[in-house]
């Protein structure tokens, strides 16, 4: 390969104007959703994707912006959203479950997810100031708190599926994040519940909110296991199928950084653009940073289980240069160099099965592995890149 001709980093000749990917909404599941909002058009109102009319009202100046699934709401400043009183959003008796899409900033602060506080009881489910999930319920004799790992703290700048499972039927309060147990308690034996009050989706009543991005909020009538989970909130993995990256004005206006995180966005996207700072270099440190910023998850193995899936981070510093390959279902490895064709084959026309070793041509630094949250649909990833 002519190393001019696959650059990541650099696109020869104007960007053409196509339209850009969507992501997949979660699951809803008839027998479990009470209720869910996916803030694609909530401006001023957010519809219940669950169609049992539990509509959501935006306070204060317009929330869109970018979410976990295409549009989410940013609800720093103040915003928030009401939902009118509803005894089936109370969970006055069985099993009942919380679950969203949260990406917090470094802001040492608490943050209230939902507040279903009434005169007589109610929960609150929020983030503490060191990242923790965390969950009261009012009940005898007092207002009993829950809390995720402390060994579990939420990433900064990063996306994370959280979720709190109660339990009556057990006694039990489970905690997940990204679809990994993080914490359980004992329930206490009386839980009061909420008669008369709005809920409240990132507002406190005591003052005080959530003031960060958040995207699909689900509440389920049911205590939700871990394979429940994989169905509410695992994306999944893509297959290789190259054809979507490969026809028309897709194959030149989008790299090898869109390819690994299956966002097809159309910027040529570099890493760090998404969070506002690209990358100071074309080192591995440099680079690293600036995939951290954007959301990606550095890890040490990449066949490690998990819902999200895997890349490899490689760097030509000499060109001042990038690349990145991904790990498809089924462990093929495929890439998409610069404004050439997404493939499965090396610079020496071999299949890659691992691109630690492969024939990577000028990208002689391996710089390592990182989780995404990518998707089954081809080029609707959900990591922020541009």
């Amino acid at each position: 390969m002519n190393p001019k001709l696959v650059l990541c980093a650099f696109a020869i000749g104007a960007l053409l104007p196509i339209a850009a990917s969507h992501s997949q909404p979660t699951p809803v599941v008839p027998a479990w959703s009470v209720a869910g909002w996916d803030f694609q058009n909530g401006m001023t109102t957010a519809a219940d994707v669950t169609n049992n009319e539990h509509t959501a009202t935006a306070v204060g100046s317009n929330p869109l912006s970018w979410g976990w699934r295409n549009s989410g709401v940013n609800l720093t400043g103040g915003k928030y959203y009401t939902v009118p009183y509803s005894p089936a959003l109370s969970f006055a008796s069985g099993d009942f479950s919380f679950a969203a899409y949260v990406r917090v900033g470094p802001a040492i602060a608490t943050r209230t997810l939902l507040d279903n506080r009434g005169s007589n009881g109610g929960y609150l489910l929020g983030i503490s100031a060191s990242r923790r999930v965390t969950l009261r319920l009012t009940g005898a004799p007092t207002k009993v708190p829950y809390s995720s790992l402390a060994a579990m703290p939420l990433a900064v700048n990063r996306w994370h599926h959280i979720a709190v499972s109660v339990a009556r039927s057990t006694g039990t309060v489970q905690f997940y994040i990204d679809g990994v147990e993080a914490g359980t308690w004992p329930l206490q034996a009386d839980i009061y519940s909420n008669t008369d009050a709005p809920l409240l989706i990132g507002h406190n009543l005591d003052g005080g909110g959530f003031n960060e991005r958040l995207d699909e909020v689900h509440l389920y009538n049911r205590a939700l296991s871990l394979d429940d989970l994989a169905v509410v909130m695992a994306p999944g993995t893509p297959l290789y199928e190259p054809g979507l990256w490969n026809g028309g004005a897709a194959v030149f206006s989008n790299n090898c950084y869109n390819y690994a995180t299956n966002k097809r966005t159309n910027t040529f996207a570099q890493p760090g653009n998404g969070a506002g700072q690209g990358t100071a270099g074309y080192t591995c440190p440099a680079l690293i940073e600036a995939a951290i910023r954007d959301g990606l998850e550095p890890i040490a193995d990449p066949y490690e289980p998990s819902h999200k899936s895997t890349v490899a981070l490689v760097a030509a510093p000499a060109y001042g240069d990038f690349h990145w390959y991904r790990l498809d279902r089924y462990g093929g490895w495929s890439h998409k160099p610069g404004q050439q064709p997404a493939t499965n084959l090396d610079n020496s026309q071999s299949t890659i099965s691992n691109p630690e070793y492969a024939d990577r041509g000028i990208y002689t630094d391996f710089c390592g592995y990182f989780r995404v949250w990518s998707d089954s649909q081809q080029t609707a990833g959900h990591e922020y890149i541009q």
